[in-house]
């Protein structure tokens, strides 16, 4: 008779996604005020030099500090926001703020592309005659409260390392506000695809959003025009504006000049 060999509990075992390791410990770090390497090591079942990276890139981010053999909380007050080094954020934020009405209301959704329109707002020479902005995203919360003639609503939920919100939470809020204007930015735009992201948390916030918003602007860089991400939340006909990067294919943009919407053409 053949022996069966039983899986181990490590072969069995899922190993988390980076992104979902820096959530559980920027979790683990809200909730008990101090992490240690070796201690999440063991959480996460992973090697403590794995941990100690998750960290050093952690940090980077703003997310926390590291002490020594750990690391503490960082106050999101205290936090810079993270620099908007890339050419294309920087022109697509530029670009997309000549949507943004002086008043009523509007919301801002995350990443690197809103941050920058974000800073584009703050910016602005216009007076904000007592604009609403509402947003999902930490950073931008903290980027736009810079100026006293805006409204700023941080919408609230659990906070990932990226400073994105999302959960129950955030959900219900949005099924409680109406915007005149949301700007969003997907990982994927296509005429067939429709509009996608890769994190099935990120789609359920952006489907949300597109529901609670009567006009959408959509922010996509080169890399975003023609791709398809695998959470679809919404169509090309939902789209008001497209402010895309003119870098991108010009197969794909010449097939969505065809559709019912305004096209913006941006220069990196």
């Amino acid at each position: 008779m053949t022996d069966v060999i039983e899986p181990s509990r490590e072969t069995e075992q899922v190993r988390l996604s980076a992104r979902e390791r820096h959530d559980a410990i920027v979790g683990y770090l809200g909730s008990e005020g101090r992490v240690e390497a070796t201690d999440l090591a063991t959480r996460l079942d992973v090697a403590v030099e794995t941990v100690r990276r998750d960290l050093r890139l952690l940090e980077g981010r703003g997310a926390l500090q590291r002490a020594h053999g750990g690391a503490v909380p960082v106050s999101p007050l205290e936090r810079p926001a993270r620099p908007v080094a890339d050419a294309a954020s920087t022109s697509l934020g530029a670009a997309a703020v000549r949507f943004m009405p002086a008043r009523g209301s509007a919301l801002i959704g995350q990443g690197q592309h809103c941050l920058a329109l974000a800073s584009a707002v703050v910016e602005d020479k216009r007076r904000w005659d007592g604009l609403r902005l509402a947003t999902t995203s930490v950073e931008v919360a903290v980027l736009l409260s810079r100026r006293e003639d805006l409204v700023v609503h941080n919408l609230g939920g659990t906070v990932g390392s990226d400073f994105a919100q999302h959960g129950q939470w955030t959900l219900d809020e949005l099924d409680r506000i109406n915007v005149d204007v949301a700007f969003l930015a997907p990982s994927g735009v296509d005429v067939e695809g429709g509009l996608t992201l890769e994190d099935g948390r990120d789609g359920a916030v952006a489907s949300a959003v597109l529901a609670s918003a009567r006009r959408l602007v959509v922010m996509a860089d080169a890399a975003a025009v023609g791709a398809v991400g695998f959470w679809r939340f919404g169509t090309l006909g939902d789209v008001d504006v497209l402010v895309a990067d003119a870098g991108s294919s010009e197969h794909a943009l010449a097939a969505m000049e065809e559709l019912d919407l305004t096209l913006e053409r941006v220069r990196g």
